[in-house]
């Protein structure tokens, strides 16, 4: 399972059906400890949704303009911007990790936002993501 690499292609109906109503029975629990990542400290939290639990870190030195981006997972109600989040799904851990932050709006190169899946990804359906392991 290590190395796999997979992409998946959501269409805008399933996002916005996915994020409708989330953040109702959402929980973060503000905890103690901080550590740098990408050069900004951060803080640590738990947000949990029912029996899903997120692990963040954090920094509130980072306030993203578009507001559509703050709610666009399940940030939308800490109180700053993930640098770091973790979550566990299926027995499988994934972890994410800014490793820098471009502040500079006119610097950032279009083709990082690019929605094509890379060469060397499997394509696969957000049921199978869902079921993987079961």
């Amino acid at each position: 399972m290590l190395g796999m690499k997979w992409g998946v292609k959501m269409d805008k109906q399933y996002f916005e059906e996915m994020q409708d109503g989330s953040s109702t029975n959402r929980k973060i629990e503000y905890l103690d400890g901080s550590r740098k990542i990408a050069g900004y400290k951060c803080k640590h939290a738990v947000i949990s949704d029912g029996e899903q639990k997120t692990e963040v870190w954090y920094t509130d030195k980072l306030k993203p303009k578009a507001a559509k981006l703050e709610s666009a997972a399940t940030f939308d109600q800490l109180d700053g911007f993930p640098l770091e989040i973790s979550s566990e799904n299926s027995g499988m851990r994934t972890t994410l990790t800014a490793v820098s932050v471009i502040t500079d709006a006119k610097n950032i190169d279009d083709m990082i936002f690019t929605m094509t899946v890379p060469n060397g990804y499997e394509l696969k359906t957000m049921d199978e993501l869902e079921n993987f392991g079961n």
